[in-house]
């Protein structure tokens, strides 16, 4: 009976450790995005702390750097095309934010690491920005 119970504390702990990464890399991500809005530079990009960061969590947050994308406007493509060393941006669509985003976060859909249900929704819900 103690191993049902300890399947079920080691599930919430998972669970628990998930949910503080996804709220880590979403308020790094609205750091960053806020505190590089008027960057130009990929290199001024990169060299903000909260992008030393998410680089350091590597790999494994990619689920919870896709998220954050979603409602953000962080250069977070810069971010994924340095950790993956590749884009599935369309080269005709580099420079517009709002294609790189889409093709991130359709790429991170084809590989499951994205929930496919509230994707769509979601980018075609984001208010507009000022």
């Amino acid at each position: 009976m103690s191993n049902n119970y300890s399947s079920v504390f080691e599930e919430d702990s998972i669970e628990a450790s998930g949910w503080m990464l996804n709220q880590e890399v979403a308020q790094l991500v609205e750091k960053w995005g806020s505190e590089t809005t008027y960057f130009s530079s990929p290199d001024q990009i990169r060299d903000h702390p909260a992008y030393a960061q998410l680089k350091d969590m590597g790999l494994a947050a990619t689920n919870a750097i896709l998220r954050a994308y979603r409602f953000s406007n962080a250069p977070v493509d810069i971010l994924l095309q340095d950790l993956y060393g590749w884009t599935p941006v369309p080269k005709s669509s580099w420079g517009n934010a709002s294609q790189a985003r889409r093709a991130w976060i359709e790429w991170g859909v084809s590989h499951e690491l994205e929930a496919r249900p509230n994707f769509l929704f979601l980018l075609s819900a984001r208010p507009a920005t000022a």
